[in-house]
């Protein structure tokens, strides 16, 4: 499915090297300890950013390609890791997020974006079903709109000795299940958290903000990644990483045709079924009674990838039933009618 999403989103001339954030204060900037930061992304876009001093070219360097490339300034004149846009502020919630990511669709024009939302309604609502309704509404459009989105578990919530610990599991739950209806990739970064010393949070008076090395978030020596912002960062990297060399479409996903074609029958009902776009123009046409696979083809070149569209129906008039198909959207539609004889 994520290359079914990209392949739209290339389609509609998304940036393939541009991502977005949607979230809360953990995915923008806090105080911590007197000081406001940006530690989630915004260290690896600094033009400062020194990737042999952080670790990074030591230790991940198969992961240096995906840091450059995410590197390329959007329309608002920065890059992808230290532009925080209208979808991602402290405080936020699902309603905050629904507002503000339509402006940053439309400044940074993304192929993907990293969602972590849910941790202000905590405390905020008592409202697990307006909350699933409202983070798949924000998914659906993504979807609908070609952008790949990666949807984050949200953190441990320790505040009040863990009292609402509950709640993060209810909405952890809502995530994982909105994930998988959507066959989107899912960021498990709960899990990571709680593996970590005082389950990666500060221990200031809220404990729901990540905490980050004395290095800074973009660092990635062996003890930094005891830290939740540093972790989550390297794992952003592998995310961005495994879009780059996985996800991106190169040629279709290819499904051959049979040899041979079966002659569809007058006194016999048949259905066709067309693939979406990413996979090669194969079409398959199936017994309607019996649901056997009669004939499976080729319907455009091999390397036509943009979606096949069917029919069926007595188009020349032999009493038999024939087969219309026609390319997906986003080009010039070619449409043919292959005679079932």
């Amino acid at each position: 499915m994520s290359r079914l999403i990209v392949a739209r989103g290339q389609q509609m001339g998304r940036r393939l090297d541009t991502f977005i954030r949607l979230g809360d204060s953990n995915s923008s900037e806090y105080g911590i300890f007197g000081s406001t930061v940006q530690p989630f992304l915004n260290p690896l876009g600094s033009g400062s950013y020194n990737p042999n001093f952080s670790g990074l070219a030591t230790n991940y360097s198969n992961l240096l390609d995906s840091w450059e490339t995410y590197r390329a300034p959007n329309s608002a004149g920065k890059n992808s890791f230290s532009w925080i846009g209208q979808g991602a502020s402290g405080g936020w919630g699902t309603i905050n997020v629904l507002n503000g990511m339509s402006h940053d669709i439309a400044v940074a024009n993304p192929g993907l974006a990293f969602i972590m939302i849910g941790t202000n309604e905590i405390y905020r609502f008592n409202d697990t079903e307006g909350y699933r309704q409202r983070l798949d509404q924000i998914v659906h459009t993504l979807v609908d709109q070609g952008i790949l989105p990666v949807l984050s578990t949200i953190p441990p919530y320790t505040f009040a000795d863990g009292a609402y610990q509950y709640r993060v599991r209810e909405i952890n739950r809502v995530i994982v299940a909105i994930a998988d209806h959507y066959r989107v990739p899912l960021w498990n970064f709960w899990k990571s958290a709680t593996q970590l010393p005082n389950q990666g949070i500060v221990q200031d008076a809220d404990r729901i903000h990540f905490n980050m090395s004395g290095n800074g978030g973009g660092s990635f020596w062996s003890q930094d990644l005891l830290y939740a912002q540093n972790l989550r960062n390297l794992q952003a990297l592998k995310i961005l990483d495994w879009f780059q060399d996985t996800v991106l479409p190169g040629e279709p996903i290819y499904i051959a045709p049979r040899d041979g074609w079966q002659t569809m029958e007058a006194s016999t009902a048949y259905y066709s079924v067309g693939r979406d776009r990413g996979i090669s123009p194969t079409v398959d046409v199936y017994n309607a009674v019996t649901g056997k696979l009669v004939n499976r083809f080729l319907a455009f070149r091999t390397t036509f990838g943009g979606g096949v569209r069917v029919a069926t129906g007595d188009v020349d008039g032999d009493g038999r039933p024939d087969i219309v198909v026609a390319t997906g959207a986003g080009i010039t539609a070619t449409v043919k009618a292959v005679a079932g004889r």
